[in-house]
């Protein structure tokens, strides 16, 4: 899951609908922004199962530009708890250019 982001989009509602479906039993990953100020945050990701910060911003294709993002970014696990604690890690961020692109 990867909510859409920007000004006035509830990303709360977003987080939200993942932590629950994990409560009835689901599993979502989400690529979410490495907000950690906002309160979607602490209600919701902080009782994950897994938070994994990406190492560098996140390159993409846009209109065949190499562009990068302008936020830091997560990939948050959420899924039947055992406990109350989320695994905390990095995982690599593998470059996109121009090249890997076409």
């Amino acid at each position: 899951m990867n909510p859409p982001y920007g000004r006035g989009v509830n990303v709360y509602a977003w987080v939200q609908k993942a932590f629950e479906t994990a409560e009835m039993g689901g599993v979502v990953v989400c690529l979410l922004p490495a907000s950690c100020d906002t309160r979607w945050f602490h209600d919701f990701v902080m009782r994950s199962t897994e938070i994994r910060f990406v190492k560098d911003r996140l390159w993409f294709s846009l209109q065949g530009r190499c562009e990068r993002a302008n936020h830091s970014s997560i990939v948050v696990v959420f899924a039947p708890m055992k406990d109350s604690t989320p695994r905390i890690s990095s995982i690599p961020n593998y470059r996109v250019t121009r090249k890997t692109l076409q």
